[in-house]
């Protein structure tokens, strides 16, 4: 019998001859394990949160306030572990995207559904042995677990490192079901120009957990054979080159960036029209920067490595590339822009397109600050300085950008077949502006 308050036949109630809880854990729904993905997230999240709250805590004055040194690293490690892996990399695509995609292309489901269920029990096993780092011992290397220093500390970094890896191989799992989904079960008719922009946006993020995520796994896994067996890839002190690990590191984690926000511009891209009320404009333009963001993407990894010291040769590559991977964005842009053009009236617009322009703000305004520093000439002292800051980019553009991309008032109703609260959401729009810069104040 179904839960109160839940429909019978409807995908929220139990399974017939399953009990509630085993037709959750059990399911091969598309939709219920979005679900699921959205409360463990959720979870996680919240998880980090209290670890920010308590690092920012710690900071109010000088000195040890109310925990040590070694504490503090353990919880920065663990809140940089939590909020990249466990919540602005599955966000997006593991619930919107399960959820959405098959509808979307009017599928009954994912390609393989059991191996959804599959990448929902890995993530969770990567999540319960990053969690169980604060029992074992907390790992003290900040979430790039840098080498050599993650090699020859004493903290139990190689769990760490070890959940990372679990958590790739849920990612991993997604985009092969995502890019299968796509290419095997839209429905008849349903040409490649004529899905919806946010399936543009999920096939080319799945195509970026397919291909960098595995270089990300093969270099964790380096590490923790360099802790067990000293095998010498990245220790200087056994022939080894700390340099490597960062080229193999931020080959994934660059492009990690556009499996955050490539969902989420996705989405701006189904909302716009609706509120502009006529067809996006350029939907081939936005649907190719899609493509392009995540191939241009993958080739700029360099520019968060200037202040290691390679050479002019390779600076110039990186930067002239850094400029390039801008032109996809921004072609989303003015597209929005001229899909926007015609709407007559603030009023109209509603409370998606004014978090909308939270997005355009919060990600788009640093291009030009970014850009400028990482060409040839940014090897100097101040161009190393604002490189070096890392959690401006992570927290001002990722997680600003993704609190401001605005797709749950419009999504939420088609997962829940309930409106959003106009009011509210508008209230949010406009504080969320308010509530993002003071976080970077002293």
């Amino acid at each position: 019998m179904a839960h109160e308050g839940i429909r019978e036949g409807s995908y929220l109630s139990a399974e017939p001859g399953r009990g509630w809880l085993s037709s959750w854990l059990l399911t091969t729904d598309h939709k219920r394990i979005g679900i699921l993905y959205l409360c463990s997230i959720l979870l996680f999240f919240s998880v980090g949160v209290i670890f920010s709250f308590l690092m920012r805590l710690e900071l109010i004055s000088t000195g040890p306030t109310i925990m040590a040194a070694d504490t503090y690293n353990s919880f920065f490690t663990l809140h940089g572990v939590i909020m990249l892996f466990l919540f602005l990399i599955p966000v997006v695509p593991a619930v919107f995207g399960n959820f959405l995609l098959p509808i979307m292309i009017g599928a009954r489901d994912v390609a393989f559904p059991r191996i959804n269920l599959l990448s929902w029990y890995f993530y969770m096993a990567g999540a319960a042995l990053a969690m169980a780092t604060l029992i074992i011992g907390p790992a003290d290397t900040g979430w790039t677990f840098y080498a050599p220093y993650s090699l020859r500390t004493g903290s139990s970094a190689s769990l760490a490192v070890f959940a990372v890896f679990v958590l790739g191989l849920s990612s991993i799992l997604t985009g092969i079901n995502f890019v299968t989904t796509v290419h095997r079960l839209r429905a008849p008719g349903m040409t490649w120009f004529r899905l919806p922009l946010f399936v543009w946006a999920l096939y080319a993020t799945a195509w970026i957990f397919i291909i960098a995520t595995p270089i990300l796994g093969v270099n964790l896994l380096l590490v923790i054979a360099e802790r067990l067996f000293g095998i010498g890839v990245f220790d200087p002190a056994r022939g080894g080159d700390p340099i490597l690990y960062q080229h193999l590191f931020w080959i994934y984690s660059h492009p990690a960036v556009y499996i955050m926000v490539l969902p989420a511009m996705g989405a701006i891209s189904e909302i716009v029209p609706v509120f502009a009320r006529r067809v996006i404009f350029g939907y081939k333009a936005i649907a190719y920067s899609s493509i392009g963001i995540a191939a241009v993407g993958s080739l700029v990894w360099g520019h968060h490595m200037f202040v290691s010291g390679f050479s002019y040769t390779a600076a110039v590559y990186f930067s002239l590339f850094t400029f390039f991977v801008a032109i996809p964005s921004a072609i989303k842009v003015y597209n929005w822009v001229g899909s926007l053009y015609t709407v007559q009236g603030l009023d109209s617009y509603g409370h998606p397109v004014l978090l909308r322009a939270g997005f355009h703000i919060s990600f788009f305004h640093r291009r030009p600050v970014r850009a400028h520093p990482r060409r040839a000439i940014g090897q100097c002292p101040p161009a190393r300085h604002l490189l070096c800051r890392g959690p401006l980019p992570l927290h001002k553009v990722r997680g600003g950008g993704l609190r401001f991309f605005r797709g749950p008032p419009l999504l939420v109703p088609e997962d829940i077949g309930q409106n959003v609260q106009q009011e509210g959401s508008q209230l949010g729009a406009s504080s969320a502006r308010g509530y993002s810069w003071p976080r970077f104040l002293p």
